[in-house]
């Protein structure tokens, strides 16, 4: 397993303002241009920044109340923007790029954590069980869309081997993204120590490469980890990576949660290409 440890840049900030929606929780990237949720720490209200260029401030906003939740994990179609959101009841959300009043519930037949593109009109989705502390566990589904209701249905599982030492303690899990042109997987990780998240750690899995089997599915071994720890940088009280993407430039670009000198933004991992 190769080591990364990840040279960083700050890109746009992802602000509150006057919204009250100040729970930085994923972020969707299409070439230069993203979109970000930020959700009220009560889910009452969640606002949809969207960015023509992710490295200048936002060119527009809208505001949802009462129908989103913290957003755990976002991801880009050419046509639709898709949400996996807490506390929402085993369904994810899609909504048109071009216009974002025009939404779409989609059933999933379980809680929804995380979720990313996966090609051919369908997603990788982390559901909220069904994995241990070794071992995450992921599910393709494809969604059945009528009118302004669908269902998703799981078609195949697979796990991620996370049992190497170097994963250890990083025991929250966030956003994913998954990379059609590479078939690489991103899967961030965070440590909670006491309270304070400043190291984080990107498990990068090719998913068109080799694998074992667990309980009788597919589980692959990340072959690199992404290392992003801003310990001992006074600028920081708290670094989280919250959710990820690729850019035009085929760089990571990260939504991260952040605390002291700077605020809320997306950051780019400048030293690697994928």
């Amino acid at each position: 397993m190769t080591i990364h440890n990840a040279t960083t840049s700050k890109l746009a900030n992802v602000p509150t303002g006057s919204t009250g929606c100040s729970d930085f929780g994923a972020m969707a990237v299409s070439g230069q241009k993203a979109w970000a949720l930020k959700t009220k720490s009560d889910n009452s209200k969640s606002n949809l920044l969207i960015y023509n260029n992710i490295t200048q401030s936002y060119t527009s906003n809208h505001i949802y109340n009462n129908t989103f939740g913290h957003g755990n994990g976002m991801t880009s179609t050419t046509n639709y923007i898709y949400f996996a959101c807490w506390p929402q009841s085993m369904k994810i959300i899609r909504l048109k790029k071009s216009d974002l009043s025009s939404r779409v519930d989609i059933t999933t037949p379980t809680h929804v954590t995380s979720l990313a593109y996966y090609g051919n009109s369908q997603f990788i989705v982390h559901p909220n069980s069904g994995g241990d502390s070794t071992h995450l566990y992921y599910a393709i589904g494809k969604n059945n869309i009528s009118g302004s209701t669908g269902t998703m249905q799981y078609l195949s599982y697979f796990y991620v081997d996370i049992s190497a030492s170097d994963f250890s303690g990083y025991n929250t899990g966030q956003d994913i993204h998954y990379d059609t042109s590479t078939s690489l997987l991103f899967i961030p990780r965070c440590k909670n120590n006491n309270g304070s998240i400043l190291q984080n750690k990107i498990a990068v899995v090719n998913l068109a490469g080799s694998y074992t089997t667990y309980n009788n599915c597919k589980c692959y071994t990340p072959f690199e980890v992404i290392v992003v720890d801003k310990s001992g940088n006074s600028d920081y009280t708290k670094f989280e990576v919250e959710s990820l993407g690729i850019d035009n430039t085929r760089h990571i670009v990260m939504a991260c949660n952040v605390e002291g000198n700077y605020t809320d933004s997306f950051h780019k991992i400048t030293n690697l290409t994928f």
